[in-house]
């Protein structure tokens, strides 16, 4: 899609064109229903390429199973005419002997270990409906390119930058499984951090890991803690979380050096293109902070760090 089309289409869906730096085009994250379905596309394209790729190594035998199925089905059909003289009866029968093939996909998928690798997409979409509930001095963004891998979520808001990754698990082992997720999560944060330095908006990105599961939310608790100093949370308690990333510094202005280069550094990945997300123009200058502000998940983690 050209950056004209894109114009057009952030125009009829925001009823206002916006340009980034070097023409990127970009519409408002408040307005833009899109956004949140970029969640995650990294791992549908790897899963659906996966599926793709066993069904291609298998044709010969998926083939003559569809074969064999489908005259089975229209003998069924046929039969049924016959014995019965009735039309309805056969499309009847046709229709849910057909209908199956898409639940055999589906059992395929799943036996294949796609449908447990599948709720990580599902998860991001999660996160990302949460993220969207900010106001509208932050920035959100998702499935962020980087050199070796991608970010899940990066937030530039009003004086900090957080590098989200978002993980779902169903493991019993979630102290093992934790470790590696913030290990994750710290190594994409350096990274997005040096990417930005390159581009002239150094800034110190925060790591934060978003756990979703059966059972999470129990297991971890309303207070975010700390695994390789970076702060964990349930998904679930999204209301806290978003509270705490915000933390003293609520009414400092966005961002926008930071979030024109990131702007710049989705634009050059072609996955990526369409309409994305713009500071807003009419943010509120620096206020004094508020006395009363919530705790922030760095002190949280700092807190939790020393016990």
């Amino acid at each position: 899609m050209g950056c004209q089309a894109q114009r057009t289409t952030a125009s009829q869906r925001t009823g206002r064109q916006v340009e980034g730096p070097s023409g990127v085009c970009m519409a408002r994250r408040g307005h833009d229903p899109e956004a949140s379905k970029r969640a995650g596309a990294s791992v549908r394209q790897a899963l659906h390429a996966e599926f793709r790729a066993h069904l291609n190594l298998h044709r010969r035998r998926y083939s003559v199973f569809l074969i064999v199925w489908l005259t089975f089905v229209a003998g069924i059909g046929a039969l049924t005419i016959v014995l019965n003289g009735s039309e309805f009866m056969a499309g009847l029968f046709v229709g849910i002997l057909l209908g199956v093939l898409p639940l055999f996909a589906h059992v395929l998928y799943v036996a294949l270990g796609l449908g447990h690798r599948s709720m990580g997409a599902e998860a991001e979409q999660w996160t990302a409906a949460e993220l969207s509930k900010l106001d509208h001095r932050w920035s959100v963004f998702h499935d962020v390119p980087l050199s070796q891998s991608n970010v899940d979520h990066v937030a530039i808001g009003p004086g900090r930058v957080y590098a989200i990754e978002t993980k779902w698990t169903a493991r019993s082992d979630v102290d093992r499984f934790l470790r590696g997720a913030t290990w994750q999560a710290a190594r994409q944060a350096t990274e997005l951090s040096a990417e930005l330095h390159q581009r002239g908006a150094g800034r110190k990105v925060r790591p934060l890991l978003v756990v979703w599961g059966p059972g999470m939310a129990d297991r971890l608790g309303e207070t975010p803690r700390a695994v390789n100093k970076v702060p964990v949370v349930a998904g679930h308690h999204s209301d806290i979380w978003r509270d705490r990333m915000t933390g003293a510094l609520d009414r400092l202005e966005a961002d926008r050096p930071a979030t024109q280069a990131l702007l710049a550094l989705i634009a050059e990945d072609e996955s990526q293109l369409g309409a994305v997300p713009a500071a807003e123009d009419n943010a509120p200058p620096p206020a004094p902070m508020f006395v009363d502000a919530p705790p922030s998940l760095d002190s949280a983690t700092r807190q939790s760090s020393s016990e």
